[in-house]
C-alpha cells in the first residue's frame, strides 16, 4: 500500500482513528528503534510529533536510539546496492546535468521508489507511521498550481519546485515507472521532508536516508528539547533528552538554521520573523547584472532568467549555511562547484564577498544594486534607475509595482498586513507571503546598508 501525501505541519489529524492507527504503527517500531518507554506519538500546536507521556524523562536519557541494521535499508546506499545497475544508470543520467543536486535528486529518488516497494515487517511498520492529508489543498510548492507558484514571485523556491517537478517527469518516463507522475512527486515530496541528510567522510560525500522513529520529531531552532547524534556510517543513530522533560512536552530537535525558503521548499512550512532567511542567487544572474550595469541596460530588459522574472516558475533547492543539519539539505554534496549564491542582510560585508568570487571584487556593489532593481522595481520606475535608489524612492517605487503586473503583486506593507490579520491561520498562501516577504526584507536592508556604505566612501 503506497503512503499518501502528509498533512501540513500545522494541521490537527482528524478524528481518533488515524491516530489511534499511528499509534498501533508506532508501537511496532518501539523495540527496533530503541524508543523510550514514556515517548508516545501525538498531536500538538505543530500538528503529530513526539511527546513525553505518563513519567518525566531525566537528562541525557536516549529517546531513541536506531541502530544501523534498522536505519541503514531506508538509506540511499543500501537502495543503490540493491537496485538493478541499468535502472540507476538512467537515473543518473536524467540527473547529471544539475551537478551537486542531481545527485541529491538520485539519492532522494532512490529512496523514494525503495520505500514503496520494499517489503518487509519493518517498512510496513514504518509507512503506516507517515501522515495522511485529507485536504485538498497540497502542502508542498511541487505540488502547487501555476497561480499558486506566481504568488512566491521572484523566490527561487517556485523556479526549483518546477524543476523537480521536470525531473520527476522525466525521471518517470525514461524509468518507465508505473506509478503516476503526479503521485511520483507527491511521494518524492515526502520523502525528502522526512530524509536526514548531511555531509559525510564517506566515498559519496553525504548520507541520505530515513530513519524510523526520527521523523517524527519536529523542528524547533530556538528552544530543542533534544539533540542528535548519528554519523551516518556504523553507529547508531541517537536522539537524546537535552533538558529534564515533564509529561507533555514536545521531542523536538534543530534542523539547522534553515530560512523560510528552504524549511517550505523541503518542508512544506515556514515561521514568522524567521531570522535565518536568506536569498538564493544563480551565478548567471549576478554575471548578467554586472554586465547589465556596464551596458546601461534597463534592469527590466531581457535576461537569461527573464521567465523566472516574469512570473517566478521558470524551469530550471535549499541549504543551510551549517553542515550540521541533520534533516535534509539540498546541496549536501561534496562537488565543489558552488550553484548557488546566499546573501543575507546581517551581513552585507559576506554577501559582497560571495558576488565578488563571481564577478569581481570591483563590481560586487553595482552587481548587487542591479539585481536588487532587477528583482523587486521591474519596470516600476518609469524614469528608469540608475545609480543607488534611497528606501524612500524604492519604496515609492514598490508601492506602484503593486499594481504593475504579475511580476510584483504585493508591497511589504500588504504582505504584513495579510499575516498580522489572519496570524493563526497557516495555509499555503501563508506560507507563500512569509518566504517572498523575508526576501523583500533582505533586499531592503541589504541595499540601505550598502546606500550607506557608499556615502560614507
Amino acid at each position: 500500500e503506497r503512503p499518501k501525501k502528509p498533512r501540513s505541519i500545522d494541521k490537527i489529524d482528524d478524528g481518533e482513528g488515524v491516530m489511534a492507527a499511528a499509534k498501533r504503527a508506532f508501537a511496532q517500531l518501539r523495540g527496533p528503534c530503541g524508543v523510550e518507554k514514556s515517548v508516545q506519538v501525538s498531536h500538538g500546536p505543530r500538528g503529530r510529533g513526539l511527546f513525553v507521556e505518563k513519567e518525566g524523562i531525566r537528562a541525557g536519557t536516549a529517546l531513541l536510539s536506531v541502530p544501523r541494521d534498522v536505519w541503514y535499508p531506508f538509506s540511499a546506499a543500501a537502495m543503490r546496492s540493491s537496485a538493478p545497475a541499468e535502472f540507476v544508470a538512467k537515473l543518473d543520467e536524467v540527473a547529471a546535468p544539475l551537478g551537486a543536486r542531481g545527485v541529491m535528486f538520485t539519492a532522494a529518488t532512490l529512496t523514494t521508489l525503495g520505500l514503496v516497494y520494499s517489503s518487509g515487517e519493518l517498512f510496513e511498520a514504518y509507512r503506516a507511521t507517515l501522515p495522511e492529508n485529507h485536504d485538498e489543498e497540497e502542502w508542498n510548492p511541487c505540488l502547487w498550481s501555476t497561480d499558486q507558484l506566481g504568488e512566491l514571485e521572484t523566490s527561487t523556491v517556485a523556479r526549483d519546485a518546477v524543476t523537480f517537478r521536470n525531473l520527476c517527469d522525466a525521471t518517470a518516463q525514461n524509468l518507465s515507472l508505473a506509478l503516476p507522475t503526479q503521485d511520483f512527486v507527491r511521494l518524492s515530496c515526502l520523502v525528502r521532508s522526512r530524509a536526514v541528510s548531511f555531509r559525510t567522510k564517506t566515498d559519496t560525500g553525504f548520507f541520505f536516508g530515513l530513519v524510523p522513529g526520527l521523523d517524527l520529531a519536529n523542528h524547533d531552532p530556538f528552544r530543542p528539547t533534544a539533540t542528535l547524534t548519528f554519523d551516518g556510517r556504523s553507529g547508531p543513530c541517537v536522539l537524546r533528552a537535552r533538558e529534564d522533560l515533564s509529561p507533555g512536552t514536545e521531542v523536538t530537535f534543530d534542523y539547522g538554521p534553515l530560512g523560510n525558503a528552504a524549511l517550505l521548499r523541503v518542508y512544506g512550512f515556514t515561521m514568522d520573523d524567521n531570522p535565518f532567511n536568506f536569498v538564493e542567487l544563480d551565478p548567471e544572474e549576478v554575471v548578467f547584472a554586472a554586465k547589465r550595469r556596464d551596458l546601461s541596460v534597463p534592469p527590466w530588459g531581457s535576461s537569461p532568467s527573464a521567465s523566472w522574472y516574469s512570473a517566478g516558475i521558470a524551469s530550471g533547492s535549499s541549504n543551510s549555511s551549517s553542515s550540521s543539519s541533520s534533516r535534509e539539505d539540498d546541496d549536501t554534496s561534496s562537488e565543489p562547484k558552488k550553484d548557488r549564491i546566499s546573501l543575507e542582510a546581517k551581513e552585507p560585508e559576506h554577501s559582497l564577498r560571495a558576488l565578488g568570487e563571481v564577478v569581481g571584487e570591483a563590481k560586487a556593489r553595482e552587481a548587487l544594486a542591479a539585481i536588487v532593481e532587477a528583482n523587486y522595481l521591474q519596470g516600476a520606475l518609469e524614469e528608469g534607475a540608475a545609480g543607488w535608489a534611497n528606501l524612500f524612492q524604492l519604496g515609492t517605487a514598490l508601492s506602484r509595482a503593486a499594481n504593475a503586473g504579475p511580476t510584483f503583486v504585493r508591497t511589504i506593507h500588504e504582505d504584513r498586513d495579510f499575516l498580522n490579520e489572519e496570524r493563526k491561520r497557516d495555509t499555503w498562501r501563508h506560507h507563500a507571503v512569509r518566504t517572498r516577504l523575508g526576501e523583500k526584507l533582505i533586499w531592503l536592508a541589504l541595499l540601505e546598508r550598502l546606500r550607506r556604505t557608499e556615502e560614507r566612501g
